[in-house]
């Protein structure tokens, strides 16, 4: 339990230290070009950021190496992307963005103080976006990365949500190895047959 709550420190000391840097960088971006873009990504990392903080205690984390590179490559990638000076945003892009942030908003609520980095069990939810994706944050964070993009495009920004993309596919199934000991869950995804968008996985 030690070991546990150690790397739950750890995990959001460096959470913290990064956020500010990513925040601080759109804050400044957004003073000299007042673009939404930029306050759509704080915002999105703000309330994520906030309710990690306050997150329950887990009853079981995996600390497999696999588990680990993906849960931080998952959830850091997105806070090492950076504004790209002399654009504009995107109509398309402003839109996806907008409503990957919406999303975002619903499914942490929906999932309150579960949330965490790690794979972890923090209890099972089903209400709220739960009930239409088993991963409703992954798929938000899927749209907020892609209309991130599209409004800064850069070669460093593209490998970044290609390469979170990925993590947070690897990191569904690592969570869903983990929870899948517990029959409640099972019941649940069977109720709930979509991981990320509906009809398509």
């Amino acid at each position: 339990m030690r070991t546990t709550r150690i790397a739950e420190l750890v995990g959001t000391a460096l959470l913290a230290s990064l956020f500010i840097s990513f925040a601080w960088a759109h804050y400044v971006a957004f003073t000299v070009t007042h673009r939404p873009s930029l306050i759509f990504a704080v915002a999105t990392e703000t309330l994520l950021a906030g309710f990690i903080v306050a997150r329950r205690p887990a009853s079981e984390v995996s600390f497999s190496p696999a588990a680990w590179i993906t849960a931080l490559g998952g959830t850091f990638a997105p806070l090492l992307l950076r504004p790209v000076d002399g654009t504009e945003d995107q109509l398309l892009g402003t839109a996806v963005q907008l409503v990957g942030t919406i999303v975002s908003a619903a499914g942490i609520i929906s999932l309150n103080r579960c949330i965490g980095l790690l794979p972890a069990h923090r209890g099972i939810r089903r209400g709220g976006m739960y009930r239409l994706v088993r991963h409703p944050l992954y798929s938000a964070y899927a749209m907020t990365g892609v209309g991130y993009l599209l409004n800064h495009a850069s070669m460093r920004n593209a490998a970044l949500v290609v390469a979170g993309l990925g993590f947070q596919v690897a990191r569904l199934v690592n969570e869903e190895r983990l929870l899948s000991s517990d029959p409640h869950y099972l019941a649940y995804k069977a109720e709930t047959r979509w991981r990320l968008l509906p009809f398509v996985f």
